[in-house]
């Protein structure tokens, strides 16, 4: 809830307003969508 709270936030600002949050991907979760593709690799 807390990362929601922050996205209205900076969802305000007029060149941002077009971003679909939902969409976004932080780079934490890409790092492990990674880790996770290599490990179905190597089975």
């Amino acid at each position: 809830m807390k990362a929601r709270r922050h996205n209205m936030e900076v969802g305000q600002e007029p060149e941002l307003r077009e971003v679909d949050w939902d969409l976004i991907k932080g780079h934490e979760y890409l790092i492990l969508e990674t880790i996770i593709e290599k490990v179905k690799y190597l089975k």
